[in-house]
């Protein structure tokens, strides 16, 4: 069975090389849009003459295979290289579905915090919250946010 696609992970890197080659310095940031998968993929196969085995998905298995396909490992390449750090984007809702859904990574992705070897950048909740009203919803999801970050102890 087909996997469905990661999200979208903006990977910034800038290698500098001064005179002396065994300096060097890397900026990453790693951007997660779990939010684009709402409503996942059920039924959409069909209408479009697709195999549904392939594409039949629900928003959660869509949440789920972002984080265990392409989020997790880079929590391992950190804890197998305690020396590098990380900047990582995400919306509280991502870190919401950690914590129902995969403990354990957010447990992994708190300790790496604290360590200071991964920062977490987080405007906001989710993007699904910016429709008829902007100023109210931002400020809204601003609010959800916080209070997720300091349930979970982000």
């Amino acid at each position: 069975m087909r996997t469905p696609s990661t999200p979208l992970i903006t990977l910034l890197v800038l290698f500098a090389t001064p005179a002396a080659a065994e300096q060097r310095c890397a900026l990453t940031l790693l951007h997660f849009n779990i939010q684009y998968v709402a409503g996942g993929c059920e039924g959409m196969a069909e209408e479009l003459g697709l195999d549904t085995g392939d594409y039949d998905w629900s928003e959660e298995a869509m949440e789920d295979a972002i984080i265990v396909e392409s989020f997790v490992p880079l929590l391992g390449m950190l804890e197998r290289h305690p020396d590098w750090t990380v900047t990582f984007e995400m919306q509280g809702l991502m870190l919401e579905v950690l914590a129902e859904r995969h403990p354990a990574e957010l447990d992994r992705l708190r300790t790496l915090a604290k360590a200071g070897q991964a920062e977490i950048a987080s405007l906001h909740f989710s993007d699904q919250l910016f429709l008829a009203y902007p100023k109210e919803d931002l400020a809204r999801s601003i609010e959800i946010n916080q209070a997720i970050f300091d349930e979970l102890d982000m």
